[in-house]
């Protein structure tokens, strides 16, 4: 059963033959309905302070599932993207490495193609000096022959020589 302010104001007891003064009972019953009805007043008070913290709360418990929720899809954007990361950096480091034997066995060809011309260029060389030698030999001999006729021809017609020599001079 609740009781109201005016209830206890309005109270009236039963009469007996030694009993209370009345208007000390009525004061006092007056008194009491004023404490009841402050104190009413505050119990409601701080019901509409705890129904607007209860909203506060409400509201900051919701910002907080919010903000877990957020931090979980974060962190979990932040594993995926480390994820991929990964994976791209392995992709990457395959075609480098794909790129670098290709480029390796490029340089190891023409390094052999080199070596190889330089041989042929080295065999093209003793090959020309050879002929060159012999071209020269050739030539040295001819050249000891021409010498080997002039002399033999000096010896054959030393006199023609003087004559013809002297004569035209």
């Amino acid at each position: 059963m609740k009781i109201t302010p005016l209830d206890i104001e309005g109270h009236t007891f039963g009469r007996k033959l030694r009993g209370f003064d009345r208007d000390e009972v009525r004061a006092f019953l007056s008194l009491v309905a004023e404490e009841y009805e402050k104190l009413i007043a505050e119990n409601n008070q701080v019901k509409d302070e705890m129904g607007k913290m209860q909203s506060i709360l409400d509201e900051h418990r919701q910002r907080e599932k919010i903000l877990r929720d957020t931090l979980y899809t974060a962190q979990q954007v932040s594993e995926d993207m480390k994820e991929q990361a990964r994976r791209e950096g392995r992709v990457v480091l395959q075609e480098a490495q794909i790129k670098a034997d290709r480029v390796v066995d490029q340089a190891q060809s023409r390094a052999g193609n080199l070596e190889a011309s330089i041989v042929d260029l080295r065999m093209e060389k003793e090959a020309y000096l050879r002929r060159v030698r012999t071209l020269l030999e050739h030539h040295q001999k001819l050249l000891d022959l021409h010498e080997l006729s002039l002399e033999d021809e000096k010896k054959v017609y030393p006199m023609k020589r003087r004559e013809g020599g002297e004569g035209s001079a």
